[in-house]
């Protein structure tokens, strides 16, 4: 994996989308995050750089802190709504969160995942609405 803009410097995937700033201007730590706009149920999805997949994230764990932590990671002023819905079984593997990771931002929500999870304890994924002032 290369850091962009073009600077020459590569690598590893696993640093890619891990919360640690890798590249100048935090480029391996940006994008890492969205909102499924392919539905119309948003659900969160974060960016596995190892497998080159989107994964919804696990409800397990999951708090209104970490929700408000992304809606800002994205650009909004907090969230409005979280919500628990139906993991897709289809839609591949999943990220759990968890304890934040040593060297790691506290301010995105990468840093809190662990990815590649088969499935979800609960059954359940995180669906979130941001709010902007």
């Amino acid at each position: 994996m290369s850091c962009l803009p073009s600077s020459g410097r590569c690598i590893e995937k696993s640093e890619g989308c891990d919360g640690e700033s890798h590249c100048f201007a935090d480029t391996d730590e940006t994008l890492c995050v969205r909102m499924d706009t392919e539905t119309d149920d948003d659900v969160l999805l974060v960016h596995n750089s190892v497998s080159s997949a989107w994964e919804q994230v696990c409800r397990d764990g999951w708090t209104r802190q970490y929700s408000d932590l992304t809606c800002r990671q994205l650009g909004y002023q907090r969230a409005l709504t979280e919500a628990y819905v139906p993991a897709n079984v289809s839609a591949g593997r999943k990220s759990q969160i968890g304890a934040l990771r040593n060297g790691s931002d506290p301010a995105r929500i990468q840093s809190y995942l662990t990815k590649g999870k088969p499935l979800c304890d609960s059954g359940y994924v995180v669906r979130i609405v941001c709010f902007q002032a």
